[in-house]
């Protein structure tokens, strides 16, 4: 994990903050505005880079939205047919949004088991903000309180990838983030990297999912939890062996302005094993932090995170 020490509007009209967890030797390269340069494999080093829509320019550009699946107030069903779901459809693949955990019955058959000492540190209600505590939160990273007059908690949003995760890992990552998230976004990929073909973990066309049913509780009631499905158009991975995963994180962007996002929320790009600490992803929503200032361009990530890792 990622030591806090270490240093309904649309996202195609407004720019949001982006909070870029990257670790180990993976180096996260992501351009929506040029995907077709994937496909054809002509990356270079100056390609290592995030490119998002700005507030000014609104560049983001993107395929119309198929529904298929009314939206309306009622659950929707846990056994389904895939392609029913809502579709974006990519020259790369097709992403497949399926319903969030605010939109299903939930079986509620998983508890965690934690600690007292867990239990306190985790009844940190996101709807109170003490002024004075925020402020010694803020000056434990050097930052001040963005308003202290009228403190307001940015929402969180989280995008990651899923395959076969343990589900010790998540849980652990869930217990960190338990209710901090508006929204938690998992993209499942039908192929692996080098384009294998793989089976799905998190859907079952004829009977509910327990691992999407467990997913949906591990990070709180609060948390709109979701798994997406990506189904891969690519016929050559073009020299680049983590070509799938980078278009497969498009998919969370997605997701977040289906959720509504807004320009002073805070989008996070993680691994699904990686999170910042609580106390830190709290001063992100307080803390008058220069890298989420509104006026600058998102052509590159705001914050890049790093840890040791043990391997």
């Amino acid at each position: 994990m990622a030591a806090p020490g270490d240093t309904e509007s649309t996202l195609s009209r407004r720019s949001c903050f982006f909070i870029f967890l990257l670790v180990s030797s993976l180096a996260l390269l992501y351009r929506v505005t040029n995907m077709e340069k994937y496909l054809i494999g002509t990356l270079n080093e100056n390609d290592n880079q995030i490119i998002m829509t700005s507030k000014a320019r609104g560049r983001l550009r993107r395929p119309p939205m198929v529904t298929s699946f009314p939206r309306n107030h009622s659950k929707h069903p846990v056994v389904y047919d895939m392609n029913t779901l809502e579709r974006k459809d990519l020259p790369h693949g097709s992403f497949l949004f399926g319903p969030h955990s605010h939109q299903v019955n939930i079986k509620h058959n998983f508890k965690q088991s934690w600690t007292e000492v867990q239990k306190e540190l985790i009844d940190d209600d996101d709807d109170i903000v003490d002024i004075e505590k925020e402020k010694e939160r803020c000056d434990r990273y050097n930052f001040k309180l963005a308003n202290e007059k009228n403190p307001k908690r940015r929402r969180l949003f989280l995008g990651s990838l899923l395959a076969n995760d343990s589900l010790e890992v998540l849980k652990a990552v869930g217990t960190e983030a338990w209710n901090m998230f508006h929204t938690v976004s998992f993209i499942e990929g039908n192929v692996t990297q080098n384009l294998s073909p793989r089976e799905w973990k998190y859907y079952d066309p004829n009977k509910p999912s327990e691992h999407l049913n467990t997913l949906y509780q591990l990070f709180g009631p609060k948390t709109k939890v979701s798994v997406d499905y990506y189904v891969s158009n690519l016929k050559t991975v073009g020299g680049n062996e983590l070509i799938t995963e980078f278009l497969q994180r498009e998919g969370s962007m997605y997701r977040w302005e289906m959720n509504g996002m807004q320009e002073d929320d805070i989008g996070i790009i993680l691994d699904a094993d990686e999170i910042f600490t609580r106390d830190f992803l709290r001063a992100m929503q307080v803390c008058d932090m220069p890298e989420f200032n509104s006026n600058q361009d998102c052509r590159e990530p705001k914050l890049i995170a790093s840890t040791i890792v043990m391997e």
